[in-house]
């Protein structure tokens, strides 16, 4: 089966099950397009209900702001007592002197499966396609210049043979530079394959095929050994592989976990444009509140931790998709039957803003990256497939965690058209509905209801400066400078949450709906 620019990988699933997982493709865009044209619909037919209705979803809209706005509070805080810590020192007492909550965590581990600190080896991929040396190689760094033992750190640099001469480039400057810090610095050419998504899932999936050659020749064992994936200008917490390693030593059930650090995108935010930074800030903000708040929603995103075991067991990354990050979490979840977790890590990885050369070539990457994002729809027919076919899956519990990755989805296509288009449609339709008690004082009322979402932009308006405290310094600007940009991002944020959000994730989910899929594309990467 072919489409433009695309060949539609022969996905087990997807010959398991052609008809039911065309329908899941179809479902997501159907309802969003359904509700679409009910609002045009009742707008002129029954003009009230469509008031009513926009009433009520501001009310929902400005609930939801405000309940993020309090996650962002507590996820800060939460943050903040993280990277005091020390990690290092409880992981090596663990077994030694154990605190009460120790004590019951690790009663639910068998004795066998008891790995020291000391132990515990990580590897680190940062997947890279055209990101130049001043964006990888400052990645790299962060892990030589973390609170950890560098011998314990297999860094791995996972490049794509077709931008050969970039490529070669980081390679030397790679091995030049880290070669001596790492226990072992390996960097790897994924070939382009005829039957793979050109996409970070192959790139991925190949080096470990490398890696795994190293491992086994060093008779190092898979139970002991902790992957984080990251994206290519991703930097580690000083704290992350202390945290990390505790959090790995000490969960029951661990190979039946992930681990999520809070991504945030942060690098060049203050050199970003306006709708840039909004974006990143908002993306930054979401998965905050979600590690504090939503943490039984959590799923793998952009950077996360896994053990090598279980990466074994499915197969490492899915080649034949466009967002793996997310899907690594639904292949996991379906393998162990709905028993796969995800766990919070509580402290961030820094990423960078959408930033090209000119303001225009920004917005478009921008553009790019959401569409991108939003064609995370595309698991919903790989989650509900299997839903229908493993009988351990058909719980409420799991029903919960799927209806809501479905929801996020639909959300992300509708909310920002039914924000902005639905309070207008009854009045345009219906001129003389002004006159009318209710016409009258609709956009009072919703003004009111609406301006307990605008409360939560001042909590944005600070935390956005909070979060970002660390890179402000390093560029020495000014405060007062930085306050009067966060203050106009925000300002302008309804025109970033239509025109950008929105209109990018109706343009995911239609194209899904339609059949014509996207290809993978990088983010182009700048720093000033």
């Amino acid at each position: 089966m072919k489409c433009k620019n695309f060949f539609i990988q022969f996905q087990k699933e997807r010959l398991e099950n052609p008809i039911a997982y065309r329908f899941f493709e179809i479902l997501p865009g159907a309802l969003v397009w359904i509700s679409i044209f009910a609002i045009i619909f009742y707008s002129i037919k029954s003009p009230e209900k469509v008031l009513i209705f926009s009433l009520l979803f501001a009310g929902y809209w400005g609930g939801k702001s405000l309940i993020i706005a309090i996650g962002i509070l507590f996820s800060f805080l939460k943050v903040k007592n993280t990277e005091v810590e020390d990690w290092e020192k409880l992981g090596k007492n663990l077994y030694k002197n154990p605190t009460r909550e120790e004590k019951i965590a690790l009663a639910k581990i068998p004795k066998k499966d008891q790995i020291k600190f000391e132990d515990v080896y990580h590897i680190v991929l940062h997947a890279n396609y055209r990101e130049p040396s001043e964006i990888v190689i400052p990645a790299i760094q962060s892990l030589a210049d973390a609170n950890f033992d560098k011998k314990k750190i297999i860094s791995v640099l996972a490049n794509e043979e077709r931008n050969k001469e970039i490529t070669e480039e980081n390679r030397k400057i790679f091995h030049k530079k880290f070669d001596k810090i790492f226990f072992k610095a390996i960097s790897t050419l994924h070939p382009d394959k005829p039957m793979e998504v050109k996409a970070k899932g192959a790139n991925l999936t190949y080096a470990m095929s490398e890696v795994m050659e190293f491992i086994k020749k060093e008779n190092i064992p898979v139970e002991n050994v902790v992957v984080s994936a990251l994206d290519g200008d991703a930097q580690v917490h000083p704290e992350y592989f202390n945290r990390l390693t505790y959090l790995f030593i000490s969960t029951p059930d661990r190979y039946k976990k992930s681990f999520q650090p809070i991504p945030t995108y942060l690098n060049n935010i203050w050199d970003a444009p306006w709708f840039s930074r909004t974006t990143a800030f908002s993306t930054s903000f979401y998965f905050m509140e979600e590690c504090v708040l939503s943490s039984e929603y959590l799923f793998t995103y952009s950077g996360h931790a896994t053990s090598l075991k279980k990466l074994i067991e499915v197969g490492f990354w899915s080649v034949d998709c466009i967002n793996e990050d997310s899907k690594q979490f639904w292949k996991m979840f379906v393998h162990d039957k709905g028993e796969h977790e995800v766990i919070s890590i509580d402290l961030p990885i820094y990423m960078d803003a959408v930033l090209a050369d000119t303001t225009k070539e920004t917005l478009i990457n921008q553009y790019k990256q959401l569409q991108r994002w939003a064609y995370g729809a595309e698991h919903i027919p790989y989650i509900f497939t299997n839903t229908l076919k493993i009988p351990e899956l058909r719980n409420f519990k799991n029903f919960k965690k799927s209806f809501r990755y479905f929801f996020s989805n639909y959300s992300w296509a509708t909310a920002p058209i039914f924000a902005t288009f639905a309070p207008f449609l009854p009045f345009l339709f219906h001129p003389d509905l002004k006159n009318t008690l209710f016409g009258s004082t609709f956009f009072f009322s919703n003004a009111i209801v609406w301006s307990f979402g605008y409360i939560s932009l001042f909590t944005y308006l600070f935390m956005s400066i909070a979060i970002s405290k660390k890179f402000i310094k390093e560029k020495k600007l000014r405060q007062k400078n930085i306050f009067y940009l966060a203050l106009s991002q925000w300002i302008l944020y309804p025109i970033t949450i239509l025109w950008i959000f929105g209109i990018a994730g109706l343009d995911a989910i239609t194209r899904l709906f339609l059949g014509k899929y996207l290809t993978y594309w990088t983010t182009e990467k700048v720093r000033k």
